[in-house]
């Protein structure tokens, strides 16, 4: 009798250790699953905010190459206003170098006609 008394405590505290060991795997079970969905939380929102970034350089860059665009047509456009500037000009100084040559021209007529 007294044996198996023995051997029902002794089973009995095996079924209890086994019940608290269960329950500690199915505990840490469990902390490992909320840890792996807390790391893929983490995980999407560092993707969502590398995605904003990206999405911020690619658009100061996309702002920097229309700068460099205006830029440029500025430039070509300030180019062509002098280039027409300096035309006209030369075009008013070959004017004034024609009369002066004429007037010159006329000038020694004059002088010879007059010796």
């Amino acid at each position: 009798e007294e044996g198996r008394d023995w051997v029902q405590r002794q089973e009995q505290d095996l079924a209890e250790r086994n019940a608290a060991l269960d329950f500690r795997n199915k505990e840490s079970a469990d902390g490992v699953k909320q840890r792996r969905d807390d790391m893929a939380a983490r995980e999407a929102a560092l993707d969502e905010e590398r995605s904003q970034v990206q999405a911020r350089v690619d658009a100061l860059w996309d702002e920097e190459e229309a700068q460099r665009c205006r830029l440029v047509v500025e430039l070509e456009a300030a180019t062509l206003d002098q280039s027409t500037r300096l035309a006209a000009e030369r075009n008013a100084a070959e004017r004034e170098c024609a009369t002066l040559k004429a007037s010159a021209a006329a000038d020694i007529a004059g002088e010879r006609a007059r010796i």
